[in-house]
C-alpha cells in the first residue's frame, strides 16, 4: 500500500489513543471504494469482501456494490457484484455470500457474482447486519425496527420468538447462539426458546460484534469508536471518531489477530493488528 501522511496521522491517533503496543495500523486502502459499510475474511478464497453503499444508507438506486480484495488490501475486482441498494452486513455459507439489502436479502453466488437472488423482507425499514448459523440459517437485523429476520428453508421473514430490541445491528452466532448488538449491549438469543438474556451492558450502538475468546468481544460503534469488552468491563482500542473516520460493521481474523475496518464516509479500509 502506497504510505502518505494520512496514514501515519492515524498511526500516531492510534497510539495516543489507546496502548500502542496493543493496537498497530498495518495497511490501509485507497479511498476508490465508495462509503463501504462492512469487511468480511472468506477464509476459503483467502480474500476480503466489501460492500459499498454508494450512495445514502437508505438509497434504493441500483448503485451498491460488493468489493473483493486481497488480505493484505489490494483490489482484487473493485465490482465483484453489482446491482444492489446500499448493500451493508454480509455472511457465507456453502459458496453464497448473504448481504443485506434495505429491505431484501441478497443471496450472490461467489462463483459466478451474476448469480443473484433476493429475497424480500416484509415489513422491513434498515436492515443492517447478517449472521449465519452453523446449520445455514441466516440472521439478519432491522435497526430501525429492531426485529430480527430469519432465513430458514428457503423461507425468509421475521424471526417471531424474539421481541425487537432498540437499535439491533450487529449480529454474531457462538455457540450456538445468536448475540445481537443494540443500543443497551450485547444480548444473546436462543435460536430454539427464542429466550432473551442480556450479556453485555454498554450504551451506544454496537454496528461491528465479532468474539475473541474468553468472554470478550471486539465492537465497532460506527462513529469511530472501537473498543474490547466483556460482562465485567470494557476498553477503547482507539476512536478516530474527531477525525471523522468512522468505525463500521468490522471483521476480525482470529488466526492472525488481524482487524478490518471499514471507514463509510472515509472510503476506505484500514487494517490492524490487535495484541490481544
Amino acid at each position: 500500500m502506497k504510505s502518505h501522511l494520512g496514514f501515519l496521522l492515524i498511526l500516531l491517533l492510534v497510539a495516543v489513543t489507546s496502548n500502542a503496543q496493543i493496537v498497530t495500523p498495518l495497511w490501509q486502502t485507497e479511498r476508490v471504494l465508495k462509503v463501504p459499510e462492512s469487511v468480511l475474511y472468506d477464509a476459503g478464497q483467502n480474500c476480503l469482501f466489501v460492500s459499498n453503499v454508494n450512495g445514502s444508507p437508505t438509497e434504493k438506486n441500483g448503485e451498491g456494490f460488493i468489493s473483493k480484495l486481497s488480505p493484505d488490501g489490494k483490489i482484487i475486482d473493485l465490482k465483484f457484484a453489482t446491482g444492489l441498494n446500499a448493500p451493508k452486513g454480509m455472511a457465507i455459507y456453502q459458496n453464497k455470500l448473504y448481504v443485506s439489502d434495505i429491505d431484501r436479502l441478497a443471496e450472490i453466488s461467489l462463483t459466478n457474482p451474476r448469480e443473484v437472488k433476493f429475497y424480500e423482507a416484509p415489513k422491513a425499514q434498515f436492515l443492517n447486519d447478517v449472521a449465519v448459523g452453523k446449520n445455514g440459517t441466516v440472521y439478519v437485523s432491522d435497526s430501525r425496527t429492531g426485529r430480527i429476520y430469519k432465513l430458514e428453508n428457503g423461507v425468509f421473514g421475521i424471526w417471531g420468538k424474539v421481541a425487537p430490541l432498540s437499535g439491533s445491528n450487529g449480529l454474531l452466532c457462538e455457540k450456538g447462539h445468536l448475540l445481537i448488538g443494540t443500543n443497551n449491549g450485547i444480548f444473546s438469543a436462543d435460536p430454539v426458546s427464542g429466550k432473551v438474556e442480556k450479556l453485555v451492558s454498554l450504551s451506544g450502538g454496537i454496528d461491528g460484534l465479532k468474539a475473541v475468546g474468553n468472554g470478550k468481544y471486539i465492537v465497532s460503534d460506527w462513529k469511530g469508536k472501537v473498543q474490547i469488552v466483556s460482562a465485567t468491563g470494557q476498553s477503547v482500542l482507539f476512536d478516530t471518531t474527531d477525525k471523522n473516520i468512522n468505525a463500521a460493521d468490522i471483521e476480525f481474523i482470529p488466526s492472525k489477530n488481524v482487524m478490518l475496518v471499514p471507514t463509510f464516509a472515509d472510503n476506505r479500509v484500514m487494517a490492524y493488528k490487535v495484541k490481544l
